[in-house]
């Protein structure tokens, strides 16, 4: 009766195909133009910064990168700029000697990018909008975390976080 897609790669395929599918059947869709920006964690940071929305400072790697400028900021989170959802490539390291060997030794598919670690809990808040009016939503914080903490959590309980709620209208309408 509905065609709501969920996970990153079949929301990009509909809203890709959207044109095919009759619209009586589609659910609200963000525009590819926004979806990429989403998805794209660089252009994510970017996005953040830009709109004065509240993120992590973020670098994108380049080998011409000085370590030293991390001395006093660990621990980092590394992860690609483009992720396929679940954490995947998310690693947190606690020293320079760490980071530095990481980059050394390894070759990578996807633009990397260091952000700063905010030691704090798990939330998030879902959306459904229509031209960035927010619908419908859920804000729900870590219950159960799994064993990798960048990995999907396991359990969650559904709250109301005001201050999150303002931000999240903020991001939407941006």
């Amino acid at each position: 009766d509905l065609v709501i897609p969920i996970f990153e790669d079949g929301i990009e395929t509909i809203i890709k195909y959207k044109d095919k599918i009759d619209s009586n059947k589609l659910s609200l869709l963000s525009s590819n133009k926004d979806f990429q920006i989403a998805r794209n964690k660089w252009l994510l940071a970017n996005h953040l910064l830009v709109n004065d929305i509240p993120s992590p400072k973020s670098f994108l790697y380049s080998s011409n990168i000085t370590f030293e400028m991390w001395q006093d900021k660990f621990p980092v989170i590394v992860k690609p700029s483009v992720v396929s959802g679940g954490g995947d490539g998310v690693l947190l390291f606690k020293n320079k000697i760490e980071l530095k060997n990481y980059f050394l030794n390894n070759d990578f598919k996807y633009d990397q990018i260091i952000q700063e670690y905010i030691k704090g809990y798990d939330i998030g808040c879902s959306v459904l909008c229509k031209s960035g009016t927010i619908l419908a939503f859920t804000i729900q914080k870590a219950a159960m975390l799994n064993s990798n903490p960048f990995r999907p959590l396991l359990g969650v309980e559904f709250v109301y976080n005001a201050e999150l709620f303002k931000t999240i209208e903020k991001l939407m309408m941006s």
